[in-house]
This record gives C-alpha cells, structure tokens and sequence, in this order.
C-alpha cells in the first residue's frame, strides 16, 4: 500500500459514502456502469469475472487501503469484473468526476491508481489463462493460494476465509460436488487441515501446481 498516495482519502468527506457490506455480499456486478472508485477502509475484497465459456476466475484479492474499480478512470464504461466482499468489509465509494477533481492536489493518486490498473490488467490476463489451460484441480489451488490470510509468523501455514464450498465452486468454474472431492483429497495429502477452520499450506500447494 502506497499511504502517502491516499493519505486524505481514508476518511470520507464531499462526495465520498461509507459503504459497510457483509461477508459475502457484492459491492457490484460484471457489466454494471463503471462510474465510481472503492477504497476499501476495513477487510478484503475478491475481484472476479465470467469468461466468454462460463468459467469464473479470481483475479485480484485487495485489502485494506487498497482501490479497486479504477478502471472507469482510464475510458472503462462498465464493469469488467465483480466486486465481492471477503469479510466484513468498509468501502469508500467516490463518485469518478469528484475523483478526478482532486487530481491536482493529490499527483500521487494519479501515479498509484495507474501503476495498480496496469498490475491489475496483467493479473487478469494471467488468471484468463489458468482458466482456459488448467484443470478444475489446479484452479482450486490457485484459489486456496490466493485466497489465504498471510501469517508473518508462520508464512507457509495460513488460515483460509470462511466461505461456502458453493462460492468455491463458482469461482473455479466446477460443481460443489468436485470442490468437496478435491478438498478430501488435499487433506489426505496434508496440502489443507483443520484447526479451527481450514488452513493451507501454501508451499506445499505451490509444489503442486509447478509440478
């Protein structure tokens, strides 16, 4: 997080809403109007789009202090991914023009909402790929991987976030059914377990997936 290029924009203020949205809940939808920016004051946020062929995929999971839906600063109309909440979650949404209308007086937002648009679009591309060439298995990896809670005290064993096995399923474009299966089965290779959750051992998946 750069904090010298949003210091000023973690409070709201003149045309900024606090949003509070429950784990689970969409901030917005693929295709909607792109006409404002987030930034996320408090929890996660998971960005996902639907492929021409149907298939979900995670393409950036934001945390605090970060923004998402910059995409209608740089000629973006609608939306080309939906926005969901990973946890509770408090959002500041401000409306494109007043954004804009603060450039001047805040050129470090200019450069910091550019350089993460760019990361972002390439993420997009990467995750598009795994989509279309990795098998249902091998996304739910990189699904487990992305979505893990980084311990600093242990970088290898995170905790993951409470979340439905259908949610799961949708994001990796298979059934509940096959999500279930894959999970047993990564327990039995000691790649995820239980304690007081579901935990996941990221070198061990990393292995896996660049066997």
């Amino acid at each position: 997080m750069n904090v010298a290029a949003i210091e000023g924009w973690l409070t709201p203020g003149i045309g900024r809403t606090n949003i509070r949205v429950p784990r689970g809940n969409t901030i917005y939808s693929q295709a909607d109007p792109a006409d404002s920016v987030f930034l996320i004051a408090k929890g996660r946020v998971v960005l996902s789009m639907v492929s021409s062929q149907g298939k979900e995929a995670v393409v950036e999971i934001c945390n605090t202090g970060e923004f998402f839906g910059e995409g209608c600063l740089f000629g973006q109309e609608n939306r080309l991914t939906a926005a969901i909440a990973l946890e509770p979650s408090v959002v500041i949404r401000t409306p494109r023009q007043e954004l804009k209308s603060q450039f001047r007086r805040m050129p470090n937002l200019v450069e910091y909402l550019a350089q993460q648009s760019v990361i972002r679009n390439a993420r997009m591309q990467e995750e598009l790929a795994h989509q279309i060439f990795s098998n249902s298995e091998e996304r739910l990896a990189r699904i487990l991987l992305l979505l893990s809670l980084t311990d600093p005290g242990s970088p290898d064993k995170s905790p993951f976030p409470r979340m439905s096995q259908s949610m799961l399923a949708a994001m990796v474009g298979t059934t509940r059914a096959r999500i279930s299966f894959f999970l047993g089965k990564f327990r039995k290779q000691g790649l995820v377990y239980q304690n007081r959750g579901l935990w996941v051992d990221r070198r061990a998946l990393r292995a896996m997936i660049t066997q």
